[in-house]
């Protein structure tokens, strides 16, 4: 009895000592490859955000894919890695980067995730910021590289995905190297088609009820008619908050009014029922104001942080404009307001038509094996796309749910719909999913070993019991 005792323990011992053992031995062969690939340096992520191991890999990009010995820069990438034969998700993130977080897909599939930071931003800015390089196709080619590179390392389904711009940038991806990866899952990515896309003004003139839409628009006037009483308010929050303003504070104000109906929709930060119908005092309605809008948007620190992104908006992403006929008694600084103010002014910020187009013709009629994940009343999804059916993509609409909606956010049933397709599409369970239980898988090298163990124990066993 007691040797039984001592042989399930040790069994347990030794199963948890293979994992570690794996863990261990893995990730110092996963350093040494990082390591080898040209144009590399990678450090070890301390808190590896819920992997077995963290790297921070900065790699030596092309400034122009078409010309890769000319000027370059150092691409920042976070990879959280967990197993070589694992699923991989492709972060392709459309901002700046500061370390390793766990995307949602990451933490369903089980999988290794090897986030990018976008080319022109934050650390992956090159010293000459020559702007015409900032376009999707040489970001894409940045993503396809990184894939190229890793991909002999890790050998298990890849997945890109993102959100918001990021859920762009992973679309855009796909459209230039369709065959990278096996599946797209894109969260709350529009696709735009002029810089003033009138879409999006379209879905802010339906979306929700009709009342609601109203008091929106009262709520503007009302800021306007007001501003003498708010503005001291504002500026007492500049102030506070350290924030300057370049472009005038009253200039910023007036932007922030005509921005409300879209913050409004896009985060869900309050609900109709508090927007202020009458006037209650500036201090309450100033509030609900910045509760709604980010003022930092306008401020000097805010425009250099998203000038890259305002360059991309202004010449190929596209973006929306502002409904002003209610407005325009009312407005002094801003009558006709242009976002082009807030992209780099040294640079040319012409829009391109047919980029997107082309962009939104692929993803239609030809992109598949992608998801689409959008939220009802989010003022994005005005430029959601709208896949034919001669694709096998998916789109998912959350009823009621905003730009921060996830597939967590689904019902049980939405959510079995969107894992199913994805299983179907990597050709393995998906572990993570909650849905169904025992779909759990364990890596292949592991098996292995432990089968090893298991055999070995076994024939001890046995020798023990000749004896």
């Amino acid at each position: 009895m007691a040797f039984h005792k001592f042989f399930n323990l040790f069994v347990r011992a030794s199963v948890i000592a293979v994992f570690v053992f794996c863990g261990s031995s893995q990730g110092d062969e996963i350093l040494d490859k990082l390591k080898a690939l040209p144009g590399a340096s990678v450090s070890i992520i301390e808190n590896a955000a819920g992997f077995e191991q963290g790297y921070h890999l900065t790699l030596t990009q092309p400034l122009d894919h078409d010309n890769p010995d000319g000027e370059s820069f150092q691409q920042q990438i976070y990879i959280g890695h967990i197993d070589v034969n694992a699923p991989v998700v492709l972060g392709t993130e459309g901002y700046q980067v500061y370390g390793l977080t766990k995307y949602e897909l990451s933490a369903v599939l089980g999988a290794n995730q090897i986030v990018v930071e976008h080319r022109f931003f934050n650390n992956s800015s090159p010293d000459s910021m020559n702007w015409q390089y900032l376009n999707i196709r040489q970001a894409a080619a940045d993503h396809h590289r990184v894939v190229t590179l890793l991909k002999p390392i890790y050998g298990g389904k890849w997945v890109n995905s993102g959100i918001s711009k990021g859920g762009q940038t992973a679309l855009f991806h796909r459209r230039y190297y369709p065959d990278d990866v096996v599946a797209t899952v894109a969260y709350v990515a529009p696709i735009p088609l002029s810089f003033t896309d009138g879409r999006l003004l379209e879905f802010l003139d339906n979306v929700g009820e009709a009342e609601c839409r109203e008091k929106i628009r009262n709520l503007q006037r009302m800021l306007l008619s007001h501003r003498d009483e708010l503005l001291p308010l504002m500026k007492k929050w500049a102030a506070d908050e350290e924030e300057t303003y370049a472009i005038g504070i009253e200039r910023a104000f007036e932007y922030a009014v005509l921005e409300y109906p879209f913050s409004f929709w896009q985060s869900g930060g309050s609900s109709c029922e508090k927007i202020p119908v009458d006037w209650s005092g500036a201090e309450e309605i100033f509030a609900h104001f910045k509760k709604v809008v980010p003022f930092g948007l306008y401020s000097d620190k805010g425009i250099a942080r998203y000038k890259s992104f305002f360059y991309q908006a202004a010449t190929e992403l596209g973006y929306y404009g502002y409904a002003t006929e209610h407005l325009k008694d009312l407005l002094k600084v801003v009558p006709e307001p242009n976002n082009q103010l807030f992209g780099p002014q040294e640079a040319d910020l012409t829009y391109k038509d047919g980029v997107m187009q082309d962009v939104w013709e692929w993803l239609t009629n030809e992109g598949n094996n992608i998801i689409y994940i959008y939220g009802e009343i989010d003022a994005w999804s005005g430029a959601a796309v709208n896949p034919a059916a001669s694709t096998n993509a998916l789109k998912m609409v959350n009823p009621g749910a905003d730009h921060s909606t996830r597939i967590a956010n689904f019902s049980a049933e939405d959510q079995e719909k969107i894992f199913n397709t994805l299983e179907s599409w990597l050709g393995q369970k998906i572990p993570g999913f909650a849905g169904v239980t025992n779909r759990g898988s364990m890596p292949v090298n592991a098996l292995f070993l432990l089968a090893a163990v298991l055999l070995t124990l076994i024939l001890v066993r046995r020798k023990m019991q000749q004896n």
